[in-house]
């Protein structure tokens, strides 16, 4: 008898653990949803460079050039840069130019902290993700759109998340990481 109310007691722990990681991974993902857009924090146009610019800035703007987003025209002070067509297509909807949006693959653990906190972790992938954003040069001079393209559903992710008594989860961070506090120890 001893043997089945325990295995009872664990069968009934795992469904709902998978309970709670399928409600964490739907509240998670609507979350996201509202604010997942991955872009490249390029919001000002038309741009310029000159002999004193930064050379990571110019490689951003060569970048773009060679996917067609922009064009480079001389001028007296330097070098201007502006949206083409094609530019102005991919950077008007969210006046940046956007890669793809994050969603969860898996949730890999979730740990109770305290308070009604837990540390979610898990795997992610991109939706949406256009042809230009796996682009040798983007990858390159965007190092950020490359470290999201080499981790997609190989990365853990952390977030710490707030559960009200409504059901709902509140995200209390930015997602990082899960390897970043690992190196800290």
């Amino acid at each position: 008898m001893k043997e089945y109310l325990a295995g009872s007691t664990l069968l009934f722990a795992s469904f709902t653990l998978a309970g709670q990681t399928d409600v964490y991974l739907n509240e998670l993902q609507l979350k996201f949803t509202e604010n997942s857009e991955l872009c490249l924090d390029e919001h000002k146009w038309p741009q310029f460079s000159s002999s004193q610019s930064e050379p990571w800035m110019i490689s951003r703007l060569n970048a773009l050039a060679s996917v067609g987003f922009i064009r480079a025209t001389i001028k007296s002070s330097g070098v201007e840069y502006q949206l083409t067509e094609k530019g102005q297509e991919a950077w008007l909807p969210h006046e940046d130019f956007c890669y793809g949006a994050l969603r969860i693959s898996k949730i890999k653990a979730i740990e109770p902290q305290s308070d009604g906190i837990s540390t979610v972790y898990f795997y992610y992938g991109v939706t949406g993700m256009p042809d230009w954003a796996r682009d040798k040069n983007i990858r390159y001079a965007y190092s950020e759109v490359d470290t999201i393209l080499r981790g997609m559903n190989k990365e853990v992710i952390q977030v710490d998340v707030r559960e009200n008594p409504d059901g709902t989860l509140e995200l209390l961070n930015y997602p990082t990481p899960a390897s970043i506090d690992e190196e800290s120890e």
